[in-house]
C-alpha cells in the first residue's frame, strides 16, 4: 500500500519487548450498548523527551536481558506484531529473557510525538545501533514508534515496532528469504512468568461489532487510496495522525500523509487486508493488524504486501485512522 509499496524488501525487525468495499465512515451499529466516551484528565501530556527516555531504559533493558523492567513498563495490554505475529506482554518478556544481545552504542533522536487523545501518545524516532544478537548484527539505521498510555501518573508501553531506513531510489532487495529449518540451538529458557498473571492475558479482543466497525473504515481507507481519493481519506482520518512506511519514512500530519500516499502514479485493480485483528489498549483505542495487499503497480514497479498496524481512536459514534506502521511481508 502507499508509495512505499513500490519495492520488494526484508523487514528485520528488533522486538522491543516485531476486500469488501466499505465506502462510508463505519458507525456504532444501532442496538449495541452507548459507545465510550473518550476519556477526559485534568493530567498534562507528556513530554516527548519524558517518553523517548523510557524507550532508551527499554533498550538498556532488552539488550541486558532483563524482562523485569519490561514487566514493570509494558501495559498488561502490550501488542506486538511482528512478521505478521501478534504478540502479548507476556511472549515479550520471554523472548527478553532468552535473548543474547550485545551493543556497543545506541543512539535514539529525531523524536517526534503525535496525541491520539488525552491518554494515549504515540512516539516515533531514529534508532541508531552498533551492536548484534546471537551473533546477528542489528540493522541500522532504525525508523521506530511506540504507542503509549496512560496508567495511573506513569506512562506505559502498548505496541512497539520497527523498520529499517533504506533510500527507494537506491535501495536492493535481497534475494527470497529461503524456508527456515527448525532451530538447533537451545530453547528460550523457563522464566517465573505465572500464565494467571495479568502479563500473560491476551488484550481485551474487540466485540465482533467493533471489529467490523474497524475492518470496514481500514478497508474504507484501502479502497479511497487505490481510487486516488484524497478527501475519502481526509475523512476517515483524525486531524493528528502519523504514519511510519517500510522504507522507514516519516509523515506527521494529515496533509503529508495524504501526499505521500498518493505521490505516485498508480494502477491498482484490487485491494485486500485479509483477516484482520482487533484489540482495543484503551476503551477508545483500538490497535488493528493485518497483511494489506493490492494487486497493480505505481510508477511501473510491481506493489508488495505488508504487515500492517492501524491505530484507530473513537470519535463520537465514529473511529478515525490515528496512527500507521508498516513493514514489507515476504
Amino acid at each position: 500500500m502507499k508509495y512505499a509499496a513500490l519495492l520488494l524488501a526484508f523487514a528485520f525487525t528488533i522486538s522491543c519487548g516485531s476486500p469488501a468495499q466499505n465506502n462510508s465512515v463505519a458507525k456504532a451499529p444501532s442496538g449495541s450498548p452507548a459507545a465510550p466516551t473518550a476519556p477526559t484528565t485534568a493530567l498534562p501530556p507528556p513530554s516527548k523527551e519524558a517518553l523517548l527516555e523510557q524507550d532508551r531504559k527499554l533498550n538498556e533493558a532488552f539488550i541486558k536481558s532483563d524482562p523485569a523492567v519490561f514487566e514493570q513498563m509494558l501495559s498488561d495490554d502490550f501488542v506486538s506484531f511482528i512478521s505478521g505475529k501478534r504478540g502479548t506482554k507476556g511472549d515479550e518478556l520471554r523472548i527478553i529473557a532468552g535473548g543474547q544481545c550485545e551493543a556497543k552504542s545506541w543512539t535514539l533522536d529525531e523524536a517526534q510525538m503525535t496525541m491520539v487523545d488525552a491518554d494515549t501518545a504515540v512516539v516515533t524516532y531514529k534508532s541508531v545501533v552498533d551492536g548484534s544478537c546471537s551473533g546477528e548484527k542489528f540493522p541500522s539505521p532504525l525508523r521506530a514508534a511506540t504507542v503509549w498510555v496512560r496508567s495511573g501518573d506513569a506512562w506505559k508501553s502498548a505496541y512497539h515496532n520497527e523498520t529499517p531506513i533504506v533510500d527507494p531510489a537506491t535501495f536492493t532487495p535481497p534475494p527470497a528469504k529461503p524456508a527456515e529449518k527448525p532451530a538447533a540451538g537451545k530453547p528460550i529458557p523457563a522464566t517465573s512468568i505465572d500464565p494467571n498473571k495479568p502479563n500473560e492475558k491476551r488484550p481485551e479482543v474487540a466485540t465482533d461489532q467493533l471489529k467490523d466497525t474497524i475492518a470496514g473504515l481500514e478497508r474504507s481507507v484501502w479502497e479511497a487510496w487505490k481510487a486516488r481519493d484524497a478527501a475519502k481519506l481526509g475523512t476517515l482520518m483524525a486531524n493528528e495522525i502519523a504514519f511510519v512506511d517500510a522504507f522507514g519514512g516519516y509523515q506527521g500530519s494529515k496533509d503529508a500523509v495524504i501526499a505521500s500516499w498518493l505521490g505516485s502514479k498508480c494502477e491498482v485493480s484490487s485491494v485486500d487486508i485479509g483477516t484482520p485483528a482487533v484489540s482495543l489498549i484503551s476503551p477508545t483505542v483500538a490497535v488493528l493488524t493485518f497483511k494489506g495487499t493490492a494487486v497493480g503497480t505505481c510508477d511501473g514497479q510491481k506493489l508488495a504486501p505488508f504487515w500492517e498496524t492501524a491505530v484507530y481512536r473513537q470519535e463520537g459514534t465514529t473511529w478515525k485512522l490515528a496512527f500507521g506502521f508498516e513493514t514489507f511481508a515476504r
